[in-house]
């Protein structure tokens, strides 16, 4: 990990499971640890990515990592939704963040 890291430019992108992509329930203790091991051979900002889908989700990373990615949900919400792709997007996004649709 401390190789990786020290190519690392930007940020690192950490992968919060193993397996197959697709939301999760819950973010894992082991998505958490990572985020703490790469914190110690790292001071470049951790992006979470993989299963991140709820406003849960985000709570439970709030103060342990920099960013989240988001990608197959958000797809699926674009995906199933009935009006525009960009305003489906901001509305999930808003959701995501729990602001609802008028913040």
């Amino acid at each position: 990990m401390a190789r990786v890291a020290a190519t690392a430019a930007g940020f690192v992108y950490c992968v919060s499971v193993t397996g197959t992509t697709g939301a999760r329930a819950s973010v894992s203790p082991a998505a958490l640890d990572l985020l703490e091991r790469v914190r110690s051979v790292s001071t470049l900002p951790r992006a979470l990515g993989f299963g991140i889908s709820r406003p849960e989700h985000l709570e439970a990373l709030a103060g342990r990592c920099e960013a989240v990615v988001v990608g197959s949900a958000l797809l699926d919400a674009i995906a199933s939704g009935e009006d525009d792709p960009g305003a489906t997007a901001e509305r999930f996004v808003r959701e995501l963040r729990g602001m609802g649709t008028a913040g």
